[in-house]
């Protein structure tokens, strides 16, 4: 009896320890669960860097006498372009806000316009002329108009999966620098380049605009921006580019056309 009892003893510390063992907190199970981490909103920089032509040819009937009297003259312009814009926007971690940076300018490289004008009879209408020059997106430092002061703009709308943008390229082109025939330091101050349309607002009321023709409208992913870098390629959709035919607002052409192409790349980095 006395050995049963012992016997009895010891299985009843051991199931007694191993109960309290199973009381002590395992080393790091607290610590296996974290607090969920709280999202943050991101710093990004968003740069849209493109390069684009533009052409456009139009005869025009000019007042005259005697041989002249039934003068035209010829004009054709051919321009190379590129930019390079910068915005600064903040990625927020939740809810559907709408942004609207302004754009800062980048010195955009090859960049060019040329102009050419050839009055038929010759020697009307002061002769032909042949002009080039630079191209300036239009800031304070190289306005279309005295006193313009302007900067392009984004519009950035965070829906709950998707981003909706459109991004300006440049708000205008400026001529700087003319050179070639005597006339052509008349292009010298205030000069928009993408003629006829660059004048078309001021002919007629139209929402085609240079600005509005050189915007990026495009849609992302929102996870796209989480955190890392993303390049969107972007180019112009047919329904912002000007018509082939720019007789409505120019009046006293016999004919006109004109066309511009684009492309680009909008790059977003993180930078906070």
């Amino acid at each position: 009896m006395d050995r049963d009892r012992g016997r009895a003893l010891v299985v009843m510390i051991g199931l007694v320890v191993v109960a309290a063992l199973a009381a002590v907190p395992v080393a790091g199970a607290s610590s296996a669960k974290h607090k969920p981490t709280k999202a943050k909103d991101r710093a990004y920089e968003l740069e849209f860097t493109g390069t684009g032509t533009w052409s456009s040819d139009y005869v025009e009937a000019v007042e005259g006498a005697n041989q002249c009297e039934n003068a035209t003259d010829t004009v054709h312009e051919g321009d190379q372009l590129s930019w390079d814009v910068k915005y600064l926007l903040t990625v927020p971690a939740k809810g559907n806000p709408v942004l609207s940076p302004k754009g800062t300018y980048f010195k955009a490289a090859k960049t060019s316009w040329t102009q050419t004008s050839t009055v038929a009879p010759s020697g009307c209408l002061g002769g032909n002329q042949d002009c080039s020059g630079d191209l300036n997106p239009a800031t304070a430092g190289d306005p279309p108009v005295q006193g313009w002061d302007e900067r392009p703009e984004a519009t950035i709308d965070f829906e709950k999966r998707t981003v909706d943008l459109f991004v300006n390229s440049v708000l205008d082109w400026v001529v700087s620098n003319p050179t070639g025939s005597s006339s052509c330091s008349v292009y010298a101050h205030y000069h928009s380049a993408l003629e006829p349309f660059a004048l078309a607002k001021q002919i007629e009321a139209t929402t085609l605009t240079v600005a509005h023709a050189m915007t990026a409208i495009v849609t992302i992913p929102r996870a796209k921006l989480g955190g890392g870098s993303y390049v969107k390629k972007v180019n112009a959709l047919s329904g912002q580019l000007p018509p082939q035919s720019c007789q409505p607002y120019e009046p006293d052409s016999i004919s006109c056309s004109e066309k511009l192409s684009w492309n680009g790349k909008l790059e977003f980095k993180p930078s906070g």
